[in-house]
């Protein structure tokens, strides 16, 4: 979660300094493209993260839901929303949005992988 650009000076220039480790990281294209699991749901989560463990907590927080890691791999930020744009298409998906109905995905998934 980023901090308010309206926040006061004396709030942001510690935050900033306090995260610029992570953005420097990101922009580097460091980190991990994850899939996880919305428990008790029939969706699936991707996402990036630097650390995807730590993600599945604040997960939990904006969506009040429990996450499954299923798994991940070093990718970056820019292959994560390349992977999106391609599932969007494939999948012919009408709105944006990082999560994807599981049979949906795996059949699409799994039928590439056969072809």
């Amino acid at each position: 979660m980023g901090m308010p650009m309206w926040a006061p000076d004396e709030i942001r220039g510690p935050w900033l300094r306090a995260n610029r480790e992570q953005w420097r990281r990101r922009a580097a294209g460091e980190g991990y493209i994850y899939v996880a699991e919305r428990i008790g749901t029939d969706l699936i989560k991707i996402g990036f993260s630097l650390n995807p463990e730590k993600r599945m907590l604040a997960l939990k927080i904006d969506y009040r839901d429990d996450f499954r890691l299923m798994g991940y791999v070093p990718g970056s930020n820019l292959l994560e929303k390349q992977l999106h744009s391609v599932l969007w298409r494939a999948l012919g998906k009408t709105e944006r949005s990082e999560f994807y109905q599981k049979d949906q995905l795996y059949s699409w998934l799994f039928g590439r992988a056969a072809a």
